[in-house]
């Protein structure tokens, strides 16, 4: 008589439970232990009922909120979600020891869109520097879930020209991105508005834009920037600061990414764009030259703006939103076309 076969469910049963109690053993004699973590995402989220979702993708040392200038001129109907990245704004655990490469990135938004949006549903996104290699990789890597990509001067791709922070760091080790006091910060903000003269001499005499820009300063209200620059240099140096481990963390696992967009551009079938500032001093505005060989990725350099796009030209960023939304529904075939706007418009968009 035949003895019965047994199952393969059986025998891979009886394998994984014979490893987990050889691996149990072992843990508990090295005295350690399982444990979990579970991302408490902090997301802003105009909880339209549109099918349309349109996902903002923050920079390095960022937050969620850098993007209200560009949500202030996007009208009803889309969805608009902006997270906290893992290590940035309120988004909770941080911690020095997690994983913060661009894999790992990937597929925390993963995560965070099956949560939030849904399964296999697809999303407009936009990234901003760190943000945007994020968001260009994660199109590369699921082309199914994105509709369109708009790419704010985004890292992971070479530069034919070092931006001076770039050449700072590798002429003298100095990272400004680790920025802890006041003066370093001060230099980052200068770099980061695209500030003309030496910031060495001249950086107490400029104010970060996003906060306060006066064209037609008096000696009182130069006196009073000059203060609200050196308050706000303090605030944000502190704060770097005491996340100082967080940080070195996420640069050291950024460091090898350098090319990693590029790397990757031929993989993204969305339609996609890709912004830069002609006087961008953190990422160099010589990186678009690396793009354009790629035909069917739209280029265009803002003109007298720096790596600050979302502050600086909030206006100009969602009228291209809104273009990649609109072409991505077949409604725009020409990306030379620019929607004209005031300081005051909303743009209107309408969705079958």
């Amino acid at each position: 008589m035949t003895a019965p076969p047994t199952s393969s469910f059986s025998v891979s049963f009886l394998r994984k439970a014979t490893e987990l109690l050889f691996l149990q053993r072992r843990r508990s004699k090295l005295g350690v232990a399982v444990r979990s973590v579970r991302v408490a995402w902090s997301y802003l989220d105009n909880s339209s009922s549109s099918r349309v979702t349109v996902v903002f993708i923050h920079g390095f040392s960022s937050e969620k909120d850098t993007w209200l200038n560009i949500m202030g001129y996007l009208a009803q109907p889309a969805r608009l979600l902006a997270p906290d990245l893992p290590g940035h704004g309120a988004t909770t655990p941080s911690s020095p020891f997690h994983n913060y490469s661009v894999g790992a990135q990937v597929r925390n938004l993963l995560t965070f869109l099956d949560k939030t949006v849904g399964p296999d549903i697809p999303v407009h996104l936009v990234g901003h520097s760190m943000g945007g290699l994020i968001a260009g990789v994660f199109a590369a890597m699921f082309p199914h879930l994105v509709s369109s990509v708009t790419l704010l001067c985004p890292a992971g791709i070479s530069m034919p020209t070092r931006s001076p922070v770039l050449a700072m760091l590798e002429d003298t080790g100095v990272n400004l991105m680790q920025a802890t006091t006041v003066d370093a910060m001060q230099t980052l903000l200068w770099y980061a508005e695209a500030k003309p003269g030496h910031p060495i001499s001249s950086r107490r005499n400029t104010t970060s834009s996003s906060f306060h820009h006066n064209h037609f300063a008096t000696p009182t209200s130069h006196k009073l920037r000059t203060r609200s620059n050196r308050f706000l240099s303090r605030f944000y140096a502190k704060h770097q600061a005491d996340r100082k481990q967080v940080v070195d963390k996420i640069l050291s696992d950024m460091l090898p990414e350098r090319t990693t967009l590029e790397d990757r551009l031929a993989d993204i079938e969305a339609p996609t764009l890709v912004l830069w500032g002609s006087d961008d001093q953190i990422l160099d505005v010589s990186c678009v030259d690396n793009i354009h060989r790629h035909e069917w990725i739209n280029t265009v350099v803002v003109a007298g703006c720096g790596h600050t796009l979302p502050q600086r030209r909030p206006e100009v960023c969602a009228a291209y939103i809104v273009q990649m939304i609109q072409r991505s529904k077949r409604w725009l075939t020409d990306m030379e076309s620019t929607a004209v706007l005031t300081s005051s418009s909303k743009i209107d968009y309408y969705f079958e």
